[in-house]
């Protein structure tokens, strides 16, 4: 059997060869703990494998020690990610990750030692692979799983089978009057409620089903910012504690369609958000931190959501914030100006970006009352992505 000696690799670096003192690698995973009150054990939310970064006290020496010195200079200074030879992990595809330090004493003569900071990279071909990876498409297929996951819920928490017409009436009410507002927002037609309405009393078996089902048809393809708004404005339902059996399903059965409704709206808010391209990053953010709001709106009311449906829009805002970041780089940046004085908009197009394309921009990004000159004062936007 061989030793653990004979197993280890010449270290090197774009093929040039060095010795290695010592190495320290760091690898694991990135979490966020998120802490709530009244709750004794906290929601560890996985965000992937943090970057590997590998440190390396490497030295080169001999009769021609500064000639190797100058060659793994060399390598080391060239652009771009190489092959590392690590003696204890194998071939590495690599870059620099930090300076290099070089350092030389005269007690050691003949030698000099090298401190090196590397990160592990994606190869070519690992690199196309995760450039296919469509997290939007992965926001989808978690956003259709969290909507059943509510579906299912509200189902279980509807209370009106062993009922009468006047406790399933007052309940179906009130899911239309919540169905009829989304749609009146959004301004688009309510047929889709009107047969919701239909299957109310013939088939209780899928109606907490039905009604996220409408609740998806009518945001598909609605702007994030509006179906967020639509969440924020879902008023929540207190059940009192001395009420009747009939008024206390009735109440309870509300509840559950005013939370399902705020759940299903964060849930088709992050599906959106996933293929939204933000006009500016202040848009970006804005509707980020919307959707946070949102989230620990649900998260502080613990009794409106289970585990389950939690932890899957916990791990869908992760799929539509990292596609979010991806759609921000075709996002422009924007400049805030403040006029000082009256200018006419083509001079200041030609002030701040060189040229007079950016004109029909400003008046649309800023709705001037006056697009052809700026009044003194006014603070507007100006994007940059206009420049020739």
């Amino acid at each position: 059997m061989s030793s653990w000696r004979e197993k280890l690799l010449p270290a090197s670096f774009r093929a040039v060869d060095f010795f290695i003192v010592s190495s320290e690698d760091a690898m694991g995973r990135r979490s966020i703990v998120h802490e709530f009150p009244d709750k004794l054990n906290p929601y560890v939310e996985d965000m992937g494998e943090v970057t590997r970064t590998i440190s390396l006290s490497a030295y080169v020496l001999g009769i021609d020690y500064l000639d190797k010195r100058e060659k793994l200079e060399k390598a080391l200074n060239e652009k771009g990610a190489g092959t590392l030879i690590h003696p204890y992990y194998g071939s590495i595809h690599a870059a620099l990750s930090a300076p290099i330090s070089v350092s030389h004493t005269a007690q050691d003569g003949g030698m000099c030692v090298f401190s090196l900071e590397f990160v592990r990279v994606d190869t070519e071909k690992d690199a196309n692979a995760n450039a296919s990876i469509n997290e939007a498409k992965k926001a989808q297929i978690k956003s259709k799983k969290t909507l059943q996951l509510i579906g299912q819920a509200l189902q279980e928490l509807i209370q009106i089978q062993d009922f009468g017409d006047y406790v399933k009436n007052k309940v179906k009410g009130f899911a239309y009057g919540q169905l009829s507002k989304i749609t009146q927002m959004i301004g688009i037609s309510p047929l889709a409620i009107y047969s919701f309405a239909e299957s109310f009393s013939s088939d209780e078996a899928t109606i907490g089903h039905n009604y996220v089902s409408v609740l998806q048809e009518s945001m598909s393809g609605v702007n994030p910012h509006t179906i967020l708004t639509l969440g924020e404005e879902v008023q929540m339902v207190t059940v009192p504690e001395m009420l009747g059996s009939s008024q206390k399903a009735v109440q309870e059965s509300e509840k559950a369609f005013a939370e399902a409704t705020k759940q299903a709206c964060v849930c088709l808010a992050l599906n959106e958000l996933a293929s939204y391209i933000p006009a500016t990053r202040t848009d970006a953010q804005i509707l980020r931190e919307n959707a946070l709001i949102l989230l620990d709106e649900l998260a502080y009311n613990t009794n409106n959501i289970n585990d389950e449906i939690f932890a899957s829009l916990a791990d869908l805002r992760v799929f539509a914030f990292r596609a979010l970041f991806k759609n921000i780089g075709q996002s422009p940046d924007i400049l805030m100006v403040k006029t000082a004085s009256i200018k006419p908009s083509l001079a200041l197009s030609y002030l701040y970006l060189g040229n007079l394309t950016a004109e029909k921009d400003m008046a649309a990004r800023n709705s001037f009352e006056h697009p052809a000159f700026i009044p003194a004062g006014l603070s507007f936007e100006i994007s940059p992505s206009n420049k020739e």
